[in-house]
């Protein structure tokens, strides 16, 4: 356990190296972390931008590695919202069946803020849904629900979440009406990256906004379609 929680505390300094070493001397010892340090070794993939690492890693990890919440993040990390929507709704669905509470809201969570960008007409209700998840779960499962995002000195991730997630539905929603100036985009812009900027205390020069107003019909990686159902894969086959 405590080799686990040092490569975690690795991982939240960004000393990437060491909680990669530490993540897998426990996945290799097996045991009750194994899952949990093969899940940490796949989302440590993904950030350091190797996503075939971390998309080869997911079918391994299963219910207790939490397969459908890192596919689900790697897909968002894409901008492959469909993608990432239907992953956090299986992992949802999944908790539901394990009577897992924290888990359950953490993927509600991130359901809510994938569907505030692919569906904000159906994004009111699974917002309120966080919100009743969040506020019904135990102190440990609130806990739970906060540990992959939690910084120090910010407020509640998960509520600070809900809350952009429900701006951005209503301010995407008025930037995609027909006849939006460029003053009009400049000020969602700005609007976006103060929002980050003020729930992450992420530096504003770190924050790059891009609108992808193409539909994914009219792009492609790689010679493949981004409407393709396998695009993350395909994509990236050499």
């Amino acid at each position: 356990m405590g080799l686990y929680y040092r490569a975690k505390a690795y991982k939240d300094l960004s000393q990437n190296q060491a909680a990669r070493a530490g993540m897998q001397q426990v996945a290799d010892a097996g045991g009750r972390y194994a899952p949990r340090a093969r899940r940490g070794l796949a989302n440590l993939a993904r950030l350091a931008g190797d996503f075939p690492t971390a998309l080869a890693a997911v079918p391994a990890l299963g219910w207790k590695g939490r397969h459908h919440r890192v596919l689900g993040d790697i897909h968002w990390s894409h901008a492959n919202t469909a993608q990432a929507v239907a992953a956090f709704e299986a992992g949802r669905a999944e908790a539901e069946q394990h009577s897992a509470v924290g888990e359950r809201a953490m993927t509600q969570v991130r359901l809510a803020l994938a569907l505030s960008f692919a569906d904000p007409a159906r994004a009111d209700d699974e917002l309120t849904l966080a919100h009743q998840l969040l506020k019904k779960g135990s102190p440990a499962a609130s806990m739970s629900a906060c540990r992959s995002w939690a910084r120090p000195g910010t407020l509640s991730v998960p509520a600070s979440l809900i809350r952009a997630a429900t701006w951005a539905r209503r301010v995407l929603e008025r930037w995609s009406r027909p006849g939006t100036s460029d003053e009009q985009t400049q000020e969602l812009l700005t609007e976006v990256t103060e929002t980050v900027h003020r729930v992450t205390s992420i530096p504003r020069d770190k924050i790059l906004v891009l609108f992808h107003a193409n539909p994914v019909k009219y792009w492609a990686q790689g010679g493949v379609l981004a409407s393709d159902p396998d695009f993350l894969e395909k994509s990236r086959q050499h």
